[in-house]
């Protein structure tokens, strides 16, 4: 091939791959989405939504090779997703934010967030029964934990542990009866960074170990938490002396609409708070 007809060529092609860089969005919003091929056209997304598609599942399998490394920030929202696989999110290396708020999931796999640099995620409105100890084992930037209005009813020892940075949980509206006293907790004490923790909501008739329906000391240790909600709670009745001791740092606590609590010790709060209701 002559010199100049070659040169032509890599010039033609170098100049439409510029070109399609160029118009390629940062962000998205897709509306009767049904093919994941089309992504391969947006390398440089950085917000993805695809909202209200109807989609029943993540399968990006036909995409193993390929991957965008630009996208920080994924909706998912009211769609028809009843599970999340390992595969779910493995084109998307370097996402910060995830969403799958109302749709109908009931199932997680083992470490199907793979995500190194997830800071924020929203599982809310859903169907999940549990917290597997595995979900979170390899999201260690994670910040944020919205799995508000699901059908949990316990929070293990273990739910949270590989999660090191957690900052803000939100389990409202669900069906939890009990935690234990290092439910919220990194596997390492030196990561204890929790700064607000949603329980309203609940039906908490212990917390934790208890049978009689009371908060007893020492049982939450959380040494930077400052925000604690657990009212909406039918079956609370009771506050001990220094049931917050170990929450140095604590300003907010809301135990608001809590019908069958009946005692709350003077001395229950260690710390000095800026707002109880």
């Amino acid at each position: 091939m002559p010199n100049n007809r070659r040169l032509s060529i890599l010039l033609f092609f170098s100049i439409w791959t510029i070109t399609l860089a160029d118009i390629c969005p940062e962000k998205c919003t897709c509306k009767d989405f049904n093919n994941y091929a089309s992504l391969l056209n947006f390398k440089q997304l950085t917000s993805l939504d695809l909202s209200n598609n109807q989609l029943n599942s993540l399968d990006f399998s036909a995409l193993s090779d390929f991957s965008l490394p630009s996208l920080i920030k994924l909706v998912l929202d009211d769609n028809k997703l009843a599970s999340i696989t390992r595969q779910s999110f493995i084109i998307f290396p370097n996402v910060e934010e995830i969403s799958v708020k109302h749709n109908g999931i009931f199932a997680i796999d083992w470490e199907a967030f793979r995500l190194f640099r997830l800071k924020r995620l929203y599982l809310g409105w859903n169907h999940l029964p549990t917290i597997s100890e595995h979900m979170l084992r390899f999201t260690p930037n994670l910040e944020m934990l919205d799995l508000s209005h699901n059908q949990i009813s316990i929070a293990q020892s273990s739910s949270f542990f590989a999660a090191q940075h957690l900052k803000h949980i939100d389990l409202s509206f669900n069906r939890i009866q009990r935690f234990f006293y290092d439910s919220f907790s990194p596997l390492f004490q030196e990561f204890l960074q929790l700064e607000t923790l949603d329980l309203s909501y609940n039906n908490l008739s212990s917390i934790p170990w208890q049978s009689n329906r009371k908060v007893c000391v020492g049982e939450l240790v959380q040494p930077v938490l400052e925000t604690l909600n657990i009212s909406h709670c039918p079956k609370l009745r009771l506050i001990e002396a220094r049931a917050f001791a170990k929450l140095p740092l604590l300003q907010t606590t809301i135990l608001a609409n809590n019908p069958m609590l009946n005692f709350i010790s003077p001395s229950a709060f260690k710390t000095f708070l800026r707002c109880l209701n």
